[in-house]
């Protein structure tokens, strides 16, 4: 029982109250079709090799890392799943 409350209580943070009107609003006006999965499989696929190729340049600890995606980006680690 405390894992649930302890679960309950993280998801209703501050910080998801961007998120959960954004799924309602999902949820309810969007359409699916062949071409929208399509899509949305392919962004999904793009955003899993930023974050594979992101993962071979963090040197954690040791210095910033400049170089690969990081020298595009802030956090690549975050961008890929966005």
């Amino acid at each position: 029982m405390n894992d649930l409350t302890h679960r309950l209580q993280r998801s209703f943070k501050p910080r998801f109250a961007v998120v959960y009107p954004f799924a309602l609003f999902v949820l309810f006006f969007c359409f699916l079709n062949q071409d929208s999965i399509r899509a949305g499989i392919g962004y999904i696929i793009a955003g899993l090799l930023i974050r594979l190729w992101s993962n071979g340049y963090a040197i954690k600890n040791d210095k910033l890392t400049t170089s690969g995606p990081y020298a595009f980006v802030r956090n690549p680690l975050y961008v890929g799943p966005f």
